[in-house]
């Protein structure tokens, strides 16, 4: 199975129909955007509970709620195929679901650090946090308390990022949209 990115949602692109039945347009880039919204926070970090965080006002969707979404139909107006929109929600679904399963079982480094989205090289170009060679044991409890809220900053910082960025881009939409 292919771990779908933000990005892929992004750029999906769906047949337009015209005088049969498909999806309301609007309504379904609404929906992709808040889908690439979620993806965004899960490909962020995920809080100290390993479960996603909702972090300013980002509504994290879950498969089930991806799962039952109902269209609104078109028949005379222009739509996106209803086939091809359903196809991909369900690779969504089974996105969300690998991800919902992977970060409350394994938490944040098995989930982010060490597997799926990089290959296992964070953000910052290593494979992980060591601590220093030559340490006598003395300061290892302090040390690791540090890299705790270092690392706990730096994932707060990546899901403001990310959140900030999903705004950029559905307000770029829509001005493209509306030909601002």
């Amino acid at each position: 199975m292919t771990i779908l990115t933000s990005n892929d949602v992004d750029n999906v692109r769906f047949t337009a129909t015209q005088f049969r039945e498909g999806y309301e347009q609007h309504e379904v880039d609404s929906f992709l955007e808040k889908i690439a919204s979620t993806l965004r926070v899960l490909q962020a970090g995920t809080n100290s509970t390993g479960y996603a965080s909702n972090i300013a006002g980002v509504k994290v969707l879950t498969a089930d709620d991806v799962q039952s979404k109902k269209f609104q139909g078109t028949r005379f107006r222009e739509g996106y195929e209803q086939d091809e929109v359903d196809s991909f929600l369900d690779h969504v679904v089974e996105t969300l679901r690998y991800l919902e399963g992977g970060a409350q079982a394994s938490g944040y480094e098995a989930q982010w650090g060490g597997s799926s989205w990089d290959g296992g090289v964070n953000a910052y170009g290593s494979a992980s946090y060591a601590a220093p060679s030559g340490t006598d044991g003395t300061g290892d409890a302090q040390y690791a308390e540090a890299i705790a809220q270092r690392d706990q900053y730096i994932a707060q910082l990546q899901q403001e990022n990310a959140y900030l960025r999903a705004e950029l881009e559905a307000a770029q939409r829509r001005l493209e949209m509306f030909g601002a």
